[in-house]
């Protein structure tokens, strides 16, 4: 019995965590505080900077977790 209340009281606990929330980069700069500019007032050539970053990030991250699979996957064939 004793091992169904802790892990009970795990799992509360782990529900009571606060959520990261995600950053909406394209709201209104009063969501964030009014320290961002919006993203329409952004010269064009930053919306493109900033694009082209996101989505190298964006490509590096989906190539780690790939690779982080497939070295899962190959140890799992061992």
């Amino acid at each position: 019995m004793s091992g169904k209340t802790a892990t009970c009281t795990r799992a509360d606990q782990l529900n009571r965590r606060p959520r990261a929330q995600q950053m909406d980069l394209f709201g209104s700069p009063a969501v964030h505080g009014g320290n961002a500019p919006a993203w329409r007032e952004l010269p064009s050539e930053t919306q493109d900077v900033l694009v082209n970053l996101m989505t190298q990030l964006m490509l590096e991250h989906a190539q780690r977790q790939a690779s982080a699979t497939a070295t899962v996957e190959a140890s799992h064939d061992h």
